[in-house]
């Protein structure tokens, strides 16, 4: 058996592959420690941490456990088996393990980032945004806590504090998906207009977009007779709202004509992405892809029209898009306007939302005007229609389902004055977290 001198310098050549992004030759070197040394509580522990990088999240719970019994005190391991748990799907098991790191750690800046993500998904804003609001006191150059911040203010509506916050996030650490989640909150504010945001799309796609090379893809099968390949890609083909708008185009595709690949880039599995997978002709998991190797798939796929489900949600499939996979790219569905990608051809939209006139993206990606942008079913689980409510209850009743970001003063004037001109009308607001 090796001295323990030379185990420690296996651990130490093991981390840093580790941190090199070398999680294979990592995993390799933190077993064979656990071959000499099968209680060795933090070559155990960094293995769980590979395994939950490549999204085999099961077993890394199952190291992590194991190595936390061996040092309870350790506030990063408390950490990273709340993100094990919370990638199970077990969240007040991970809250609870973010709460008992602070317990031990109490500015521990990851564990009240985590915590904040999670409170905030379920709906404890008030929490989340006093966590992020420590970490990033503790801690003002931690770029993600920024972001984080960010999202929290935005679903509370302080659309100026969230741009504040990703603008900061950006400066300490320019990531396209920081500039993406301003440029989404933007699309919100009433202050902001369509040339602004043009701009602000055209500034990204500068720096961000600009030295990305088009990938050189095999020459495209000619055949009058054959089908077209359709790819669609998105991080919500889940229980979502977009999934809700995607199925009925998806199931109303002539399959004669057109055959259609489903790109999912989501860790999140459930009965609508099972029915999604079932009425493509291909389905792909690409959450645990990178970019290039995204491309990569679409390009082996031989892709003919290339549509983009997510614009500023999802900076790593824009970004793919700008490697040009597929001779023509659309833009559609997550919300109606350009992204501002070079890249892209064209997003789809209609003349109600997105009335002809408006700024143009100086990058060229030209409005397609459908009859209506919406494609929608009801769900299968939705009521049948009954009578009218207004009939028994003697008023009319308004409804807004909707995030809350999207309450600003214009919409409240606007409502206001609806229902001044309907005496004795209500406003239903319902408005979930996190979609």
């Amino acid at each position: 058996m090796s001295e323990p001198n030379d185990i420690q310098s296996k651990f130490e050549l093991a981390v840093a592959r580790h941190r090199a992004g070398r999680l294979n030759e990592a995993a390799r070197g933190y077993q064979e420690i656990l071959g000499f040394n099968p209680e060795h509580v933090n070559a155990m522990h960094m293995l769980g941490l590979v395994f939950f990088q490549a999204g085999q999240h099961q077993k890394a719970l199952e190291l992590i456990r194991r190595a936390l019994l061996g040092k309870p005190n350790d506030s990063g391991c408390h950490v990273d088996y709340g993100l094990a748990l919370a990638a199970t799907g077990q969240i007040d098991a991970a809250i609870a393990e973010y709460r008992q790191a602070i317990s031990l750690q109490p500015d521990c800046a990851p564990a009240l980032n985590n915590l904040a993500n999670l409170l905030q998904k379920h709906g404890n804003l008030d929490e989340a945004i006093e966590a992020l609001s420590r970490v990033v006191s503790l801690n003002p150059n931690l770029a993600e806590a920024h972001n984080n911040l960010g999202n929290a203010l935005r679903e509370i509506g302080d659309l100026d504090g969230a741009i504040e916050s990703f603008e900061r996030a950006e400066s300490i650490n320019p990531l396209p998906q920081f500039a993406s989640n301003r440029l989404f909150t933007m699309l919100h504010h009433p202050g902001i207009d369509a040339q602004r945001l043009a701009e602000e799309d055209a500034k990204w796609n500068r720096r961000y977009a600009h030295g990305i090379q088009p990938i050189v893809r095999q020459p495209a099968d000619l055949r009058a007779d054959r089908r077209l390949r359709i790819g669609y890609v998105s991080p919500d083909f889940h229980d979502h709202p977009i999934s809700r708008f995607f199925l009925p185009l998806l199931e109303n595709h002539d399959r004669q004509r057109f055959e259609i690949f489903c790109y999912s880039d989501s860790q999140k599995q459930d009965q609508v992405s099972q029915r999604i997978a079932a009425k493509a002709d291909a389905w792909r998991n690409v959450a645990t892809l990178s970019r290039e190797q995204l491309v990569s798939q679409i390009c082996d796929d031989r892709i003919d029209v290339l549509v983009d489900l997510a614009k500023h949600t999802d900076a790593k499939i824009l970004l793919a898009f700008a490697h040009r996979p597929a001779p023509l790219q659309v833009s559609y569905l997550a919300y109606c306007g350009p992204t501002g990608l070079s890249a892209m051809d064209f997003y789809l939209s209609d003349a109600l939302i997105d009335p002809p006139g408006q700024a143009t993206n100086p990058n060229g990606e030209t409005p397609y005007r459908l009859e209506t942008f919406w494609c929608y079913s009801p769900p299968d689980e939705a009521p049948e229609v009954n009578c009218l409510p207004a009939l028994s209850n003697g008023f009319v009743t308004f409804g807004c389902l909707n995030r809350f970001c999207k309450v600003t003063e214009p919409t409240l004037r606007a409502w206001r004055q609806i229902m001044q001109s309907v005496p004795g009308s209500k406003l239903l607001l319902h408005s979930p977290l996190g979609s």
